[in-house]
């Protein structure tokens, strides 16, 4: 652009403005789009002229587009530093989790369901009974190399657009607090599904990243901010719908990070415009998104955690009921007769009835048919364990021959129902 040419075109007349916007020979484009703007200035701009510098407009964004450098990592986008941090940092953690879980024994390429769950992966009945950390250390786990290789990749390509932009206690902030509600996510519309893996997180910080792009609050890592939208959408797109049509990904996790992070990114946009408080933005959404999990997870029909505890509750009823198979009840003194009828109820007719009434209240919930029947049998067993003791409890200074009998076969049905249960079990293994 020609010196002081801005000034210049402000003493020139509505017609030289005019064959200055033509002349591509003598004028540039940035030029003749100056002239261009002083019409539209003066309110003397055609509907023809406007065209024109509509299409010089977009030439313009295009050449710039193409002329900004383009977005490559290179090998020091792993090295942290004082302004760029938590990127490599989580890099390192994860490949550092991972190569235990190989040392341990763990399956380098498809680890087992039950060394993912020992190992903190997020699995609804497990989560919901006591053990919520489960929803931060799954983000750390991750389901084999590949799966390890593929989100690694994807949080350098993110991180080292977003932590250089927003911070690294910005970014940190983001990545934990999406990861743990992609988890919540998960475990929202999957029932008994492990959850392990990053990519929930990732996919928050790509929820930060396209809020501060769509608002144009950041200027990222030098390049084309179009450019850089553009990726992250064709990222989110392409692996939700991938997601949806293959078995495996958990998809809720995925979209569960994005929104949140959309949430953050647009909170970050207000911290930055100085409409809020960076420390009441920074409590007001642990606030809501804490809330929105509480709320999501109270909704959640934890059906197998109730059966878990049930049959928890029911074992300890057991082994206490069974006291009465380790007493000689034939040699009891007369004196002692009515503290072990009394016992007997209450340390055994009682249990019996409070087990069934717990398996009873089961058979309500919705079960695969596998747990129906376990159900069905284990009540069988206490029913004929609470007859057991009734009769037990009237043979105590009373001995009948017809009693005994009854016991007797009481006891052969009592062995027949746990052969039943044992090979349901082994089955079902």
């Amino acid at each position: 652009m020609k010196l002081n040419f801005p000034e210049i075109i402000q003493s020139k007349t509505d017609k030289e403005l005019e064959i200055i916007s033509k002349d591509y020979s003598f004028y540039s484009s940035e030029e003749r789009l100056l002239a261009l703007k002083e019409l539209e200035k003066r309110n003397k701009l055609s509907i023809a002229l406007a065209t024109d510098k509509d299409i010089l407009e977009a030439s313009l964004e295009i050449e710039k587009e193409e002329n900004e450098p383009k977005f490559k990592l290179t090998f020091k986008d792993l090295v942290p530093n004082k302004n760029y941090l938590f990127t490599p940092i989580l890099i390192y953690i994860n490949v550092f989790i991972f190569l235990l879980m190989v040392l341990s024994g763990v399956s380098f390429l498809t680890p087992d369901i039950k060394s993912l769950i020992g190992w903190g992966g997020n699995l609804r009945y497990l989560t919901l009974n006591g053990q919520f950390w489960r929803l931060i250390s799954s983000v750390f786990l991750h389901a084999g190399i590949l799966h390890l290789a593929f989100n690694m990749y994807a949080l350098l390509y993110i991180g080292v657009a977003l932590e250089t932009a927003i911070g690294k206690k910005k970014f940190i902030f983001a990545y934990l607090l999406s990861g743990i509600f992609s988890s919540v996510s998960s475990i929202t519309i999957n029932e008994n599904i492990v959850s392990v893996g990053a990519s929930g997180a990732i996919f928050g910080l790509c929820g930060v990243l396209s809020a501060i792009l769509i608002f144009k609050e950041y200027k990222v890592a030098n390049i084309s901010s179009k450019s850089l939208l553009s990726s992250i959408g064709f990222f989110i797109i392409y692996n939700i719908i991938y997601g949806f049509g293959k078995t495996g990904i958990d998809n809720a996790a995925h979209i569960g990070g994005l929104v949140s992070g959309f949430v953050i990114g647009l909170a970050y946009v207000l911290v930055i415009r100085n409409r809020v408080n960076k420390i009441a933005i920074y409590a007001s959404l642990v606030f809501f998104i804490s809330l929105a999990s509480t709320l999501l997870l109270s909704q959640i029909p934890n059906n197998i955690g109730k059966y878990d505890n049930v049959i928890k509750e029911f074992s300890k009823n057991e082994q206490k009921a069974l006291w009465m198979y380790r007493e000689d009840l034939n040699s009891i003194p007369g004196d002692k007769l009515q503290y072990y009828k009394d016992r007997m109820n209450d340390e055994g007719i009682s249990l019996w009835e409070k087990n069934i009434s717990m398996l009873s209240e089961l058979q309500k919930l919705d079960f695969p048919q596998v747990v129906k029947n376990q159900v069905k049998l284990i009540i069988e067993y206490s029913e004929l364990r609470r007859k057991s003791c009734n009769i037990m409890q009237e043979l105590l200074g009373n001995p009948s021959d017809s009693l005994n009998n009854e016991l007797n076969t009481i006891s052969k049905q009592i062995e027949d129902k746990l052969s039943e249960l044992e090979k349901l079990n082994k089955n079902n293994r």
